[in-house]
This record gives C-alpha cells, structure tokens and sequence, in this order.
C-alpha cells in the first residue's frame, strides 16, 4: 500500500522519461530490465511514493538519524465469526481482531498478549478483517502505526478476558533476524575462517538465485518464511549461513556444504556472526568442528592450519579484510 511499481514498455530506437508533479506522489526510477527474448521492449520501472511516506522520511531525519518506520509487533488473524466474538465477550456491534502471537522485542511486547482481541487503535475501530475506514474505502489498521514516528506512543483499546482496557504502547523500531527487505547502502556482515565465508541470512542472500522463491536451498526458505511465525531457535538473533569456500589446502572437498545453516562451532551454540569468531579460538583437540541444521556430517578443519593459511587465502583472492560485523 506504499509503493505502488509500474512498468514502462520503451521502444527499442528511443527512450522517453515521464517527469509527473503532484501533490500526492513522488516518482522515482528503480530498476531497467534488458531486452531479451521473451520480453522484446526494455521494461523501465518507476515507483510511486505517496507524499506522506516522503514526509514521514523527512520528519524523520530532521534531527540526522534514520530510525525507519515503528512496527507494532503482533501476529493476527481475524474474528469473522460472531459466535467467537461472543465466546470472547464482545458485544453486539463490536468488531477487532485476535492476536495469536507477539514478535519478542517488539513494540507490542510487554504490553499486548496473545488471546487480546484488538479493538482499537488511536480511537479508530477495526474491522474483523483488521481494515480501518479510510476516507472512501478501507485499509489495513498499521496504517495507523506506520503515520507515526519511533519513540511516539500508540493507544490501543483491547480486550483481555472479557475486560476491556485501554495501553499505551510506546512505538520501537523492530529489525527481524531474517531481513525480509534489500538493505541498500549497506555492507553485507560476514566472516572468514579457514577460507570458509560465513554470512547472515538475508533477502540480499536469497537474491543469488534467479527465481529465489522457487529455487533457492529449500531450509533457507523454510526459514525465511517461517522463522517468525513458528518461532524456529527463537535463541538465534541472526541465521549465519556458509556463502562459499574458497578452496585452500585447508578446506579440501568442502564446496558441497555451501549454503549450510551453521548450529554450532566447537560445541558452541551459534546465535550470531560475533559467536563464531569467538567459538574459533576453542578448538577440540586441536580441530575446529562446526555442525550444521539438518546435517549429521561435521566439518572439520585443522585448527593451526587455519590460522596459517589464512592470510594466503585472503591475498590469493584479493580480499582486504576478513569480516564486517557492523
């Protein structure tokens, strides 16, 4: 409901560019899909960014820093059926929806628990689908977070065991352990141990893959897709995958465990990127052993030759530092 994209088809012997003042919407150019076979026009791609997005971004950096939209934190279903409104202690013409479960960190968290039923929000009801009224129409309810900045507070009505009660819940920002969006202007955080390139699970990660959807590494997108919503190693802040090998003498025959979801190094459980950095320096009999989710082979490495072949592997392929952790 934010960035709605359209494409352009553009002849082959020329180029034309729209340039559209509104008050309502600011067009900016994404991307410019090639010509190829199957499509024989250049697609241009343009997104249009509703004003109140764009002064949302400017209030928001008014004072230098980017905090990005709140996120309220709750995973919903909706209350459709009378007889559960009912059973929950609704009364008659009253309308919300239930929340199933709280994303820990969030905003929500602390303040709203599973089995409220939603009422309200800043004194706008919300329908049993989770809409709002919205000058003609209807629209999603965290509308009415997304207008707000990081640090405000929200209002929320809700009902908690037939009563009702009204909590402030003061609106954080919420950074997923799988980032389900392209981090533009950032460095991607890994690692490098034994040639072995360790990095966080990511959309940009998934994005190697023409058509990742369908044909990236099936856990991988189990876990993207469901990390959340079935709370997978809720321990884990971070999934750390192996993105590749490059091949050393300390690494022989190990291409085959690319893209492996790291568990543990040397027994230590493995929560984020920092973890493996500290779990190399405790070897087990002088190897170093990481395990992988849904594998029973280990890896193994030889600790010392690790260590001394590593600024071979880093000049061999042109690498000037060995980690981003930031």
């Amino acid at each position: 409901q934010l960035v709605v994209h359209v494409g352009t088809q553009l002849c082959t012997n020329r180029t034309s560019s729209l340039i559209q003042q509104t008050t309502h919407f600011c067009f900016l150019m994404i991307r410019r899909t090639p010509r190829s076979t199957l499509f024989p026009y250049t697609t241009l791609f343009r997104s249009m960014i509703p004003s109140k997005i764009v002064n949302h971004f400017l209030d928001d950096v008014s004072d230098g820093t980017f905090d990005g939209f709140p996120e309220l934190g709750v995973i919903w279903t909706n209350l459709e059926n009378p007889d559960y409104r009912g059973y929950l202690g609704m009364i008659e013409g009253q309308t919300g929806i239930l929340v199933k479960d709280i994303l820990p960190g969030s905003s929500a968290d602390g303040y709203i628990r599973p089995g409220d039923a939603l009422l309200e929000v800043e004194g706008t009801p919300i329908g049993n689908d989770g809409s709002i009224m919205f000058e003609k129409g209807r629209i999603m309810f965290a509308y009415l977070i997304d207008e707000k900045q990081v640090g405000d507070t929200a209002v929320i009505k809700l009902l908690r065991n037939g009563e009702q009660k009204s909590v402030q819940v003061p609106l954080v920002p919420f950074s997923l352990r799988i980032p389900n969006y392209y981090e533009f202007e950032k460095k991607p955080r890994y690692l490098i141990y034994g040639g072995i390139v360790f990095q966080r699970l990511s959309l940009d990660y998934l994005n190697m893959w023409d058509e990742w959807w369908d044909k990236a590494d099936p856990l991988l997108l189990y876990y993207f897709n469901y990390s959340v919503s079935y709370h997978i190693f809720p321990e884990r802040e971070e999934f750390v995958v192996i993105n590749k090998v490059l091949p050393g003498s300390v690494n022989l025959y190990m291409a085959d465990e690319v893209d492996g979801v790291v568990d543990t190094v040397n027994g230590i459980p493995i929560h984020r990127l920092e973890d493996v950095l500290k779990a190399v320096e405790h070897p087990i009999d002088g190897y170093t052993v990481i395990t992988l989710d849904n594998s029973p082979k280990p890896i193994v490495l030889d600790a010392e030759e690790a260590k001394r072949t590593h600024p071979d592997i880093l000049k061999q392929y042109g690498i000037v530092s060995d980690r981003e952790l930031n």
